[in-house]
């Protein structure tokens, strides 16, 4: 070949001209050339202008060729050209310099059928050449595509969306990607499914990654994405990739394939889908009944043949684009067909108060547009992907063919939803960074990115999250948990929802499996690991008066009572599994799980139903209880961390960092919102409050007032009066004007309907009064009569009485003819009698007890001359008697009520015998009723945001206070201590008793820093009954472990145990019993029966003495010098208390117990170094219980006492005392209360013996001693003997 060896690009790359010429070549000797002059003379001169080295300055000349030789579906001929075409678009070969707004006018420019390099025939704007090179590929594949055509296609379009010369933006973007999906989803090589994923995979990743947030980004040079190999050869990337990754794709066999005269033609099942679902990404804006940003309902699906790749599909895509108005223009004309940005993305991003921006009308404004950004493309490709995955998530699942995971529709489904799943994992920073905003170009309005993309995003995960199908679900659960965690800032109101009306019930439904139920207690175990999650749920939820659930609580309470929820399959599944099973699988349970992948050689695979199962443990009730043990233990971790600042910082503020638990951190932003970084982190950071003080004392306040008005609707529900009269009294109501109440009756939820309906209807003047206000509230204007009377009867339950019914039904009349003053009545008695006929109509025909039912002559009877004397319109009339037949007045709470509360079908032999699932089925019916009623609440928010109405309560508050902690245990204590004392006292598993121990330890570690009495005393209560230290016939292995627990908590908790220092001593006391009855001593032990003193079994016994128990015994008392003034009191009071108990029980034998006598000793002696305010504290009660114990009848227990006594007194004497003080009279007035009230010789002579010893070894230090010394010899010489005693002791002096 003669000529230049290369050809030099617009962008100045070179380009070899074999890699070129042998195309064109292959091109010019095809039969195809033969027949098609204009394909043989465009390919010649290309390849004139190749050999000539030129050509680089007009590709369009050079893409001419390839284009038409796509069009002759001719196999080689295809091959030949998009290989040549990728391989050029991998050399930049088609980049064209394109100003960002024509960009984007030209993108929103249908192709035509047949591009040319000018502009089309309707003189339009020219196609940019990424359009034509985009249309021309996406063309090329259809149905019947052969294989190797279909992988070609791939590789060029894969090359031509990651290119970062060559942007592909808007309408050709989306005809990109769908192409690639329908090769994915009606190819049956799985060679070509699995490089179809990874493309599709990697240019969405691409389309994200381009779109900078954060700061300007207007430059293509900044984009930073995946860069196509040098060679072209993106299949072979993807092969490497998914080989690193451990999947193994199989060999294609040879890659001849079918000749176009003999094309593969897909199943009828794969043309079906195709109709309905894959061409919906640019075709079908509404996406099965997907509302509108305005609240209208989504076109019909699109029909067979609006789906087929031609031109008209184009034009559908192009105007798919412009649906959202969002295209950018360089005038302030506006194409005819498009819509405003208001009426299609909602309101505009909120100004710095939080209120939407307004739209300026100015004309000089309309002339001066924003200057779009290459930036600005790259923002709105991304929603426009975002958008299509979202509604091709929402295709319905409605048979149980389309159920299958090999079918096209679960195949789809689950693609799109992971690919939804793997945009929120990587690039979450454009959905909640401010400056990721979508501009219109007519005018100065805004629309955030995620303001734009939430609608769908929600709406996605409402249809999903109650999929009977498994892997759908769990992936659904996987994209919310994504949700709660990176967007839980912005999306305050739609997480309420979902958890309220989807997650929560699920996990409280019989009829959802235990998978189902596992996959989201996987979910909640990881929110229990993030503390700030946790408190900010309780703060925005709990604490918000117009948040209908306590979601923070209600959650509490449906894990204990999963928890404490006796399991079916308990002795089976203990029998089945070993002990080992939970702390294995452990990680693998809470972890995140996901679907497998959606290629059919992976589906098909010979355990493919049980691909996802075997990523888990088997679902049984045992597994479930456990899992919900954990996450509540968890929860306890979490606020012991929140509430103690660990890691840093004070009560007051809370620490700077927290220790990661899960692998996974938050990071604030620039705003100071919540960013969620899914990479390992060694810190949690608390993020500081983005606009609102986090100020404790308002939080609870908030709980107050919310739990007392809770307090006023469950009196109102059971009492209406009553409740009333609390709610006016507690300022709910602002006065007992009928307005007031009435607005309180129509506003607030959770008031029983059947209660609203009973307090209106009742016949006292004031209860009429409060009616008609109540009905003034709502609006008939221009509204149909039937559609008036639903709305009405939907606002309250209709009394049953005929006086009560009346009354509402003249008001009604009058409400109607005042809002509608055109309508065909006469007056208001035809409204009102036609009222009545219609409710006693529905219950006519509705009604099983009525065995013959109205008719439509019968009706129209019943209404003949209402009308002032003469006849309604039978149209009317036939009307209204359809409406209710088709439709029965019934309130909705009612059938969701029916729906969600209904009962779960046996499944025994009758269900099998028939071959269906009654309890799925049961499962689907109620979860569409959820579905539904989300959709509905989503469609309400949507339309109230975008009328501005914004509350304060969707303002979202940030944590950072510790002291919220307090408030969050007091609610949910008691779901607490039943969920870790539930399966203490019921399992012998030592890995659960140790998961229920550290719930016991971290709660109590809260009730001790945050002084709750109440709670303190019944966690410490509970846990020291576990010890069964006072039956140790029934003792066992974990009886010990709760010993331990508890003798670590008096170690570390001491300084706040108050009053609950009695149980732990007393256990220490009885532990030192055991110790003695194990070493075969007998203790003498009045109050216990013969069942007590049963010996414990030999392991426990010896397990009593060991060094962790020993040890820990004696630092409760060894280390209480280091217990605060008030706390040593707390110890002193409590070890004297038990002591006396002891002696109590014991007194009658001759070796009573004297334990705790003994360490009373013990504990004086670390202690009397401490400052003489807090010994004289310590000693009113030391002294209080020597003089009860030196006086005790048992002479045994006398002595020891005063033998202790004169221990600690010759040590007390050795400090100094200086002259008026009296501690040392103080110190030793025991020995006089004993002189006194013991009458028995030998202890008085032991008591003078005392006294001999100190005031010969320590005469020097007594000072104000002597006077309780004299005072014991006055007493001693009034007795008997005391004389002897006397003379005994002067003589030896």
């Amino acid at each position: 070949m003669s000529g230049a060896s290369s050809v030099i690009a617009s962008r100045g790359n070179p380009v070899s001209v074999v890699l070129i010429a042998s195309s064109l070549e292959t091109i010019i000797a095809s039969k195809e050339a033969k027949r098609s002059p204009q394909l043989k003379e465009s390919a010649t001169a290309a390849l004139e202008m190749i050999r000539n080295g030129q050509g680089g300055d007009r590709p369009r000349e050079i893409f001419e060729p390839l284009r038409l030789a796509c069009d002759t579906k001719n196999e080689k001929l295809m091959i030949a050209s998009l290989d040549c075409i990728q391989k050029l678009i991998s050399y930049s070969f088609f980049a064209e310099t394109v100003n960002p707004a024509l960009q984007q006018e030209m993108s929103a420019v249908s192709p035509p059928p047949s591009p040319t390099t000018a502009a089309s025939t309707t003189g339009s704007a020219p196609m940019s050449l990424a359009d034509l090179v985009t249309h021309t590929i996406t063309a090329a594949y259809s149905e019947s595509t052969p294989d190797s055509v279909s992988l070609q296609v791939v590789k060029a379009l894969l090359s031509l969306v990651l290119s970062n010369t060559i942007l592909v933006h808007h309408s050709s973007l989306l005809k990109a990607v769908r192409t690639v999906y329908n090769v994915f989803l009606l190819s049956t090589d799985p060679v070509n499914q699995m490089v179809a994923q990874g493309g599709l995979t990697q240019m969405v990743n691409h389309v994200f990654s381009r779109a900078k947030v954060g700061g300007p980004a207007d430059g293509v040079g900044a984009v930073d994405s995946p860069i196509t190999p040098a060679n072209g050869d993106v299949v072979a990337d993807i092969h490497a990739r998914l080989a690193r990754e451990g999947v193994v794709l199989p060999r294609r066999k040879n890659s001849a394939t079918p000749s176009s005269s003999n094309p593969v033609t897909p199943s009828s099942e794969a043309m079906a889908f195709r109709t309905s679902t894959i061409d919906s990404i640019a075709n079908d804006p509404g996406a099965s009944g997907i509302p509108f940003e305005n609240g209208d309902s989504a076109s019909a699906p699109p029909t067979a043949a609006e789906t087929s790749p031609t031109s008209e599909n184009a034009e559908n895509e192009a105007e798919d684009v412009k649906q959202p108005a969002l295209t950018i223009r360089t005038t302030s004309s506006t194409p005819p067909g498009s819509a405003g940005l208001e009426s299609n993305l909602g309101t505009p991003a909120p100004d710095s108060a939080g209120q939407p921006q307004q739209r300026s009308t100015s004309s000089a404004e309309q002339f001066l547009p924003r200057q779009i950004t290459t930036n600005d493309l790259f923002i709105k490709d991304a929603f426009l992907v975002f958008r299509a995955l979202c509604k091709l998530t929402m295709k319905p699942l409605n048979s149980e063919s389309e159920r299958d995971l090999k079918s096209h529709a679960m195949r789809s489904k689950l693609l799109s939803l992971q690919l939804v799943l793997q945009i929120l994992d990587n690039h979450l920073p454009i959905f909640v960074d401010p400056t990721s905003i979508i501009y219109s170009s007519s005018s100065d309005e805004r629309t955030p990115f995620l303001h734009a993309s939430k609608q769908y995003l929600c709406l996605s995960l409402s249809r999903n999250a109650v999929s009977p199908v498994n892997q759908v679900f769990e992936i659904s659960v996987e994209i919310f948990w994504r949700v709660l965690m990176g967007m839980r800032t912005k999306l305050k109101k739609e997480i309420e929802v979902l958890l309220n009306e989807i997650f929560l019930p699920i996990l409280e439904m019989r009829t959802a499996t235990l998978r189902q139920k596992s996959v989201l207690l996987a979910m909640l175990y990881r929110l229990s690991q993030d503390p700030q999650a946790l408190v900010e749920i309780y703060l925005n939820y709990d604490c918000d008066r117009d948040a209908t659930e306590n979601i923070y609580e209600r959650l509490m309470n449906i894990i204990s009572k999963m928890v404490t929820t006796k399991a079916t399959d308990a002795k089976d599944a203990a029998a089945k599994e070993p002990v080992e099973t939970s702390a294995k699988n452990q990680k693998l349970q809470h972890g995140p799980t996901f679907p497998p992948s959606p290629n059919t050689a992976v589906i098909g695979g010979k355990n493919a139903q049980d691909s996802v199962a075997s990523l888990m443990p088997g679902f049984t009730e045992v597994k479930l209880k456990r899992q919900s043990l954990e996450a509540l233990v968890a929860v306890l971790r979490s606020l012991v961390v929140w509430g103690t600042g660990a890691g840093g910082g004070g009560l007051g503020t809370g620490p700077a960092g927290l220790s990661a638990t899960n692998g996974t951190s938050l990071r604030p932003t620039s705003n100071g919102t919540l960013d969620f970084d899914s990479r390992p982190s060694s810190t949690r950071i608390r993020s500081s409050t983005p606009d609102l003080t986090d100020d404790p004392g308002r939080f609870e306040t908030a709980k107050q007032r919310k739990t007392t008005l809770l307090e006023g609707i469950r009196k109102f529900n059971f009492k209406p009066k009553r409740g009333i009269k609390f709610l006016i009294d507690s300022g709910f109501i602002k006065s007992s004007e009928p307005a007031d109440v009435a607005r309180f009756l129509y506003e607030t939820d959770g008031l029983s309907k059947a209660m609203i309906g009973e307090y209106l209807g009742e016949g006292e003047e004031e209860n009429i009064a409060i009616m008609h206000a109540f009905v003034d509230i709502l609006e008939f204007r221009d509204i149909p009569f039937v559609d008036a009377l639903r709305m009405f009867l939907q606002s309250f339950r209709l009394p049953g009485e005929a006086q009560k019914i009346d009354r509402f039904m003249l008001k009604f009349a009058e409400r109607y003819m005042a809002g509608n003053p055109t309508t065909v009545f006469k007056n208001a008695d035809t409204a009102y009698v036609l009222a009545y006929s219609t409710i006693m109509l529905n219950t006519d025909l509705y009604n099983p007890q009525v065995k013959n039912r109205m008719t439509k002559p019968g009706f129209l009877r019943n209404n003949a001359g209402i009308n002032d004397g003469t006849d309604l319109p039978e149209e009317l009339l036939y009307s209204i008697f359809d409406d209710i037949a088709n439709n029965e007045i019934r309130m909705k709470d009612e059938v969701e009520a029916a729906i969600l509360n209904a009962p779960v079908p046996a499944t025994g032999l009758g269900a099998l015998a028939l071959g269906r699932d009654l309890q799925k089925e049961a499962y689907v019916m109620q979860s569409t009723g959820m579905a539904n009623k989300t959709e509905a609440l989503f469609k309400t928010m949507m339309r109230a945001q975008k009328k501005g109405a914004s509350k304060p309560s969707e303002q979202f508050f940030s944590a950072s206070h510790s002291v919220h902690v307090r408030p969050m245990f007091e609610v949910a204590w008691m779901s607490f201590l039943a969920g870790i004392s539930g399966p203490l006292q019921d399992t012998d598993d030592l890995e659960i008793v140790e998961q229920c121990l550290d719930g016991f330890k971290s709660a109590i570690r809260i009730v001790c820093v945050f002084d709750l009495e109440l709670e303190r005393n019944a966690f410490v209560t509970t846990l020291a009954k576990f010890t069964f230290l006072n039956n140790l016939g029934e003792m066992k292995a974990k009886n010990m472990e709760a010993i331990k627990a508890l003798l670590d908590i008096a170690v570390t908790e001491g300084n706040h145990l108050k009053g609950s220092w009695h149980e732990v001593l007393t256990c220490v006391s009885q532990l030192e019993r055991m110790q003695l009855i194990s070493n075969g001593i007998d203790v003498p032990d009045t109050g216990r029966t013969s069942k007590m003193k049963r010996l414990p079994a030999e392991d426990l016994a010896n397990e009593s003495r060991s060094t962790h128990i020993t040890v820990a015994a004696d630092m409760v008392f060894s280390l209480s010098h280091y217990l605060s003034g008030t706390a040593i009191v707390d110890f002193v009071q409590a070890l004297s208390d038990v002591s006396w108990e002891e002696i109590v029980s014991s007194g009658g034998s001759q070796h009573p117990r004297t334990f705790s006598l003994q360490k009373l000793v013990d504990i004086s002696y670390y202690n009397m170094n401490r400052i003489r305010l807090e010994w004289s504290n310590m000693w009113t009660i030391l002294g209080e219980h020597f003089n009860q114990v030196c006086t005790h009848t048992n002479p045994h227990v006398a002595f020891f006492a005063l033998d202790a006594l004169r221990q600690l007194a010759m040590r007390f004497l050795e400090k100094e005392e200086l002259a008026h003080f009296k501690f040392q009279k103080d110190f030793l007035k025991p020995f006089e209360y004993a002189m006194i009230h013991n009458q028995n010789p030998e202890v008085r002579e032991m008591i003078l013996q005392c006294l001999q010893q100190m005031v010969q070894l320590r005469v020097h230090n007594i000072r104000s001693g002597w006077r309780t010394m004299f005072g014991v010899f006055s007493a001693a010489s009034k007795s008997l003997t005391g004389e002897q005693l006397i003379t005994r002791y002067y003589a030896g002096h």
